[in-house]
């Protein structure tokens, strides 16, 4: 079985618009069963008064990958240089990655060096051109296609790990 590495936009899109955890108990137990989370992330989504970071604390508290790895660290400066040097983003675009607690950049770097694939709503925009620079911030989809690391939505990660969801 693959290793999965969610995004906070997955959990929250998911509790929000797909999957509420009243009526979708056992998607949420499949997540927390086969969805890895790092700190970033973590802390994106612990906020009070959240029923879904209550969740997210609850269930990820005590599990919480370790971005502090050499090597996700290395990966991590690749990244961010990627971005700033590639010509696709200008300064407002790529800066909105460059504080450590932007978990974007954190979950590329630890799918790439631990093989997770990431689980994440975000859309690609469409093809990026050195000629037009976004100032809009990248996305993970484009980044990660970048770094040979692949993202899928939740009900990929439902079906790949065999609960069928109807």
């Amino acid at each position: 079985m693959k290793p999965y590495l969610i995004d906070s936009d997955a959990l929250i899109d998911s509790q929000r618009d797909y999957y509420k955890r009243a009526n979708f108990q056992p998607i949420w137990d499949c997540i927390q069963k086969n969805a890895e989370v790092i700190k970033p992330v973590y802390n994106e989504l612990v906020i009070p008064n959240s029923p879904l970071g209550a969740w997210v604390k609850n269930n990820y508290k005590n599990k919480i990958l370790d971005i502090a790895d050499p090597d996700v660290l290395e990966e991590y400066r690749l990244i961010q240089n990627w971005i700033q040097t590639c010509g696709f983003w200008t300064a407002p675009g790529y800066t909105q990655w460059s504080s450590p607690d932007k978990a974007d950049p954190w979950l590329i770097a630890m799918a790439k060096v631990k093989g997770f694939v990431i689980v994440s709503h975000e859309r690609s925009r469409p093809a990026m051109d050195i000629n037009r620079p976004s100032k809009k911030e990248p996305k993970i989809t484009t980044v990660a296609k970048q770094f040979g690391v692949p993202v899928i939505p939740v009900f990929q990660m439902l079906y790949d790990v065999n609960l069928c969801v109807h």
